[in-house]
């Protein structure tokens, strides 16, 4: 040590200070009452009338803590903004401590706490910065009531605590950090063995199906399952296509990596290309920080892309080079991304059909159509309405805490002559509306078409009035006749009917309705 420095630690030894200013390492959550302590004890070093901690934030300080005779009570903390005070900006971008000579209005202007707090008449100034490594967090101010007090050793000590508090808080932010690290990766082991989970019981479900239909189905996804290869399933809305591909997904071997979701459908053509490949900070307005899209999250394991039918012209493109090359850029990067994920996608919309009409890349289609399955409607496995309905209702038991339940002979009966248009959805739906309205457990009581009913609950009895069915039947065909079978596009059946290209496809295989109508 210097003898400069032996004068300064023998005219001014202050333990408790450091012992102050070491707790800050080990208490995360009460920086402010620490550091209002560590003013308490520097007042037997650094004198003052008031004293003030302030946080940097942008352009702007929060005045955090203050003691001392003019301290400010509890409430809401004063701001000061940069711009007014140029001492305050020289100490920030500099780094160094500054003092301040207050006689005079001008001086007294530049004082951080003028207005704030009442100063005594021509007092000094001292300003000290607090850093974490480049980064200025804030400034101690220290304000005396008489003059000459703060000389060049005080000022060094002043500025040796500075960097102690630095040091301090910095030990502070990484304690903090590592505790949001701890609960992230709690909550993502939970998410984990909830989609583990998921994926069992989506293996399990299919694994127990009584349609012969189905049966041919698993065998063929468990085939497909252990190798690569894209996998396209296809099926009106609500037969489960989700949860075939996270069974296909669970008999992988890639069963222990990621899966990963998007519905192409439930994202604005803008930010669907993000959502995938990511982004660059300032790649667009408002990429205020570097996203990894969902192809990176999925690296290892699977991405399934939901209604891959309206995924736009541009980001079709886009795919196909994943598909074919396993490599993209983020938007608003020219660096290349090396993926390796197992694509699987899912559609209700007749991709032929969108080919026809431009909607659809063939090279894409090709490229998705490697292994297509296609998933039966619910009105076609009668036979698998029971085990559905023990798998449905133990999963709302699980989730809710309620149950167990059971079905009413009478509504099992009734459920199997009912069409199910909305598949295994809708039956999701009807047995939550019965659990609702019935006691926590016991027999439920089902009536699936009772959605369908009129305002008293009452089927029409004319015989010689066509059916709702039979009306919407009529008029698609009408409007497909007019549109000479074009769905897509400004002019075609869709746009006429004010409907998504998709649900209008839906409808038409749900009615038998064909396009050359």
């Amino acid at each position: 040590m210097t003898e400069r420095t032996n004068q300064i630690a023998a005219s001014a030894p202050a333990p408790p200070v450091v012992r102050q200013l070491a707790k800050l390492a080990g208490q995360p959550g009460e920086i402010d009452q620490l550091i209002a302590k560590a003013l308490e004890a520097l007042k037997d070093s650094i004198p003052y009338h008031v004293a003030a901690f302030l946080t940097l934030d942008g352009e702007t300080l929060e005045v955090r803590t203050t003691r001392g005779e003019g301290a400010l009570q509890d409430g809401p903390h004063p701001t000061v903004a940069l711009e007014r005070h140029p001492t305050l900006r020289r100490v920030l971008e500099t780094a160094r401590p500054a003092l301040l000579d207050t006689d005079g209005d001008t001086a007294r202007e530049d004082h951080p706490l003028n207005g704030i707090v009442e100063l005594p008449h021509d007092h000094p100034c001292l300003m000290v910065p607090v850093v974490i490594g480049d980064d200025p967090l804030g400034v101690l101010v220290f304000t005396a009531a008489e003059p000459h007090v703060y000389r060049p050793e005080i000022v060094e000590i002043a500025t040796v605590y500075g960097v102690l508090i630095g040091l301090g808080l910095e030990a502070v932010r990484k304690a903090e950090q590592l505790e949001k690290l701890r609960e992230r990766l709690e909550e993502e082991n939970r998410l984990l063995v909830e989609e583990t989970s998921a994926h069992a019981d989506a293996c399990a479900a299919l694994d127990k199906s009584q349609s012969r239909a189905m049966r041919r189905l698993v065998r063929m996804a468990k085939q497909v399952a252990i190798t690569d290869a894209p996998v396209l399933i296809t099926g009106e809305t609500g037969t489960g296509k989700e949860v075939l591909a996270r069974a296909i997904h669970g008999w992988s071997n890639r069963a222990g990596q990621p899966f990963i979701k998007i519905n192409c459908a439930a994202l604005p053509e803008s930010l669907i290309e993000s959502e995938l490949f990511g982004h660059r900070r300032g790649a667009f307005s408002g990429a205020v920080r570097d996203r990894p899209g969902r192809f990176r999250l999925a690296d290892g394991g699977t991405l399934f892309l939901d209604e891959i039918g309206d995924l736009p012209a541009a980001t079709q493109v886009k795919l196909l080079r994943v598909l074919e090359e396993g490599a993209f850029e983020p938007v608003g990067s020219d660096e290349t991304v090396n993926v390796d994920v197992r694509l699987l996608a899912a559609t209700n919309v007749d991709l032929e059909a969108a080919i026809e009409d431009g909607a659809f890349r063939e090279d894409l289609y090709y490229r998705l159509h490697v292994f297509p399955i296609h998933l039966p409607p619910l009105r076609e496995r009668p036979e698998d309405l029971p085990i559905l309905v023990e798998h449905i209702l133990e999963e709302i038991r699980h989730r809710t805490g309620r149950g167990p339940w059971t079905i009413a002979a009478k509504s099992l009966d009734r459920m199997r002559r009912y069409a199910w248009p909305g598949n295994v959805r809708e039956l999701v739906n009807t047995l939550e509306r019965a659990r609702v309205f019935s006691p926590p457990g016991g027999e439920l009581t089902v009536d699936p078409e009772a959605p369908e009913r009129g305002r008293k609950g009452q089927r029409p009895k004319a015989k010689d009035l066509p059916t709702l069915r039979e009306h919407e039947r009529e008029y698609i065909e009408r409007v497909l006749e007019k549109t000479a079978g074009k769905i897509y596009g400004p002019d075609g059946a869709a746009a006429v009917l004010d409907l998504p290209p998709s649900t209008l496809q839906s409808r038409m295989k749900r009615l038998g309705v064909q396009r050359s109508a």
